[in-house]
């Protein structure tokens, strides 16, 4: 009887160690499943890392704007705005314009040529005129007593323009006024300009504004121009009146 029991518990006692055997390659297979499991996510998290590389270019913006820092590069600019009028000899009002023109930039008698040259003291700037070119000729309206006005042969010539450099309202502002009759013959105002007279730098001012009367040497620089679209009609004997604002932006 006591024989057989100790059998009973040899046969269990073998099959509880078989059993503990399994359980401790249970056991071993699970904490190895859970350590590939916990090295798989380091694995992965490391894979961001790898491709912060590829996302560089994203901090290109922030170069940009520290490129921008000298602002903006678009240079100045002239513009200039117009406003014609044509009246009848009564002075009725007619046609009243308005539109914008900019700095001539073709040649050595250009107005970016004269800017140019009066910042280097290159140049003595005289008189200003209005110039309006029409179907069969021109009509000028110049500062009274300057080299322009006196040596005007044209069909249409009035000194009567008058200039105001700046305002306490707008202190970087020219302003150009004006008037002139319309000739026979003329019906139609095709382009605009407004010239300035340019002397050498020996020139005084006083001597530039009427070079005619100090025989000096001089040329007539193209300042602003455009052709109003469309063109301006006109009438022999109406009065044409003429406002040119320049300004620097």
């Amino acid at each position: 009887m006591k024989r057989s029991v100790l059998k009973g518990f040899a046969r269990h006692g073998v099959c509880l160690a078989a059993l503990l055997v399994s359980l401790t390659g249970l056991v071993g297979i699970c904490r190895a499943q859970a350590a590939g499991a916990a090295a798989q996510p380091a694995k992965m998290a490391a894979q961001p890392a790898a491709t912060t590389g590829k996302a560089a270019p994203a901090a290109q913006p922030a170069a940009q704007g520290g490129h921008q820092l000298g602002g903006n590069h678009e240079g100045i600019k002239v513009h200039g705005h117009w406003t014609i009028e044509v009246r009848n000899p009564d002075g009725k009002l007619v046609t009243h314009t308005e539109f914008e023109n900019s700095l001539t930039t073709a040649n050595a008698y250009s107005g970016s040529a004269l800017l140019t040259n009066t910042l280097g003291r290159t140049t003595t700037i005289g008189g200003w005129e209005i110039l309006l070119v029409t179907n069969g000729g021109s009509m000028h309206i110049d500062e009274p007593g300057s080299t322009l006005a006196t040596s005007c042969n044209y069909l249409a010539c009035s000194p009567n323009l008058s200039v105001i450099a700046g305002t306490t309202q707008n202190p970087g502002t020219l302003t150009f006024t004006g008037f002139v009759t319309v000739p026979a013959s003329q019906t139609s105002i095709t382009q605009v300009q407004t010239n300035l007279v340019g002397c050498p730098s020996s020139t005084l001012p006083s001597a530039c504004f009427n070079v005619s009367a100090q025989s000096a040497t001089w040329n007539t620089f193209g300042f602003t121009q455009t052709n109003p679209s469309p063109a301006i009609t006109i009438s022999p004997g109406q009065v044409v009146q003429a406002t040119v604002n320049i300004s620097f932006q």
